[in-house]
């Protein structure tokens, strides 16, 4: 009798110790069946979003290239089925084109080209967003002409393959124009730091003359050599006003562009073009490229990346 009681308990432990073990399982199949459809769920919400932001971008780089344009603004007029917003500024301001998706344009023209001519202006930006000295704004521009020249001639305060090995960094300098604007933390004198202050006020697309009705701030001190009180000035003007000449811009800052060939107070046909997608009331940036519009014989706009 005491034998078959043993037995008899060892067949009941053995039976919850099985069914513990296929509960556990169970559980543990439940909870995996869980994650991934959690997992399926979050890839279809990301799979949904960039074919949303997609679309927006492919309809938006129709629509600016067919758009029309004004000193300040881009006419999205053959978008007025796609957007809900179809006239957009020049200057980078965000807006609402459909749902939660919004969309930025900023002008080249209203921005410091590294390819133009204006030196004084890239000094100017490195001195009032890096507080640079005047020699070190003269010791990064210097390196960065001997780092897109084809010699090994340093100029005064450049920098050429010599400097670099010596100082143990592991490249030299291309000596050919700078294929993406964090190339920059590359070359002497500038800093991550730095780089990161300056690169929406900077461009690779060269500028075909410069207009103060889409400048940022820090491009309207650069450029014009100005201060806040001036600056200020232009942005109450340009609430409600444009900027057509040059009298116009003295009368606000008591400056002037020196009209060279090019184009003044009127945009470029480049434009940088942001897709931000707002959740929870944070705007986070989802594409960015640039779109040349100037066509040819095959195609009708060109896409650049410049970072």
């Amino acid at each position: 009798m005491s034998y078959t009681k043993n037995n008899k308990g060892s067949i009941t432990l053995i039976s919850l110790l099985f069914s513990l073990v296929i509960l556990t399982v169970a559980i543990g199949f439940n909870y995996l069946v869980k994650m991934y459809l959690r997992n399926a769920f979050y890839l279809k919400e990301r799979m949904d979003l960039e074919l949303k932001v997609n679309s927006v971008l492919n309809e938006a780089l129709y629509c600016i290239k067919m758009g029309s344009l004004d000193n300040k603004h881009i006419n999205l007029s053959e978008c007025r089925d796609f957007f809900k917003n179809t006239v957009i500024p020049l200057n980078g301001t965000l807006t609402l084109v459909k749902d939660n998706i919004y969309l930025s344009i900023q002008d080249t023209n209203g921005l410091i080209s590294l390819n133009g001519y204006n030196f004084y202006a890239i000094k100017r930006l490195l001195i009032n967003q890096c507080n640079y000295s005047e020699k070190d704004a003269d010791i990064f521009y210097d390196s960065y002409l001997d780092w897109i020249d084809k010699d090994d001639y340093e100029r005064l305060n450049g920098a050429e393959k010599f400097y670099y090995t010596a100082n143990g960094f592991n490249y030299q300098p291309r000596n050919y124009p700078i294929q993406y604007k964090q190339e920059l933390t590359l070359i002497r004198g500038m800093t991550r730091n730095c780089y990161e202050k300056i690169k929406d006020y900077i461009t690779l697309g060269r500028n075909i003359g410069f207009n103060p009705n889409t400048a940022p701030i820090p491009v309207l001190k650069a450029v014009l050599n100005i201060g806040d009180s001036e600056v200020e000035k232009v942005e109450n003007y340009l609430k409600n006003g444009t900027i057509f000449d040059n009298n116009t811009l003295f009368n606000l800052t008591g400056k002037q562009l020196i009209n060279e060939e090019g184009i003044y107070f009127y945009p470029s046909q480049v434009f940088i073009v942001k897709i931000f997608v707002k959740n929870d009331d944070k705007f986070n940036l989802y594409k960015k490229l640039i779109i040349d519009t100037r066509g040819n014989l095959t195609q009708p706009y060109t896409i650049i990346n410049e970072d």
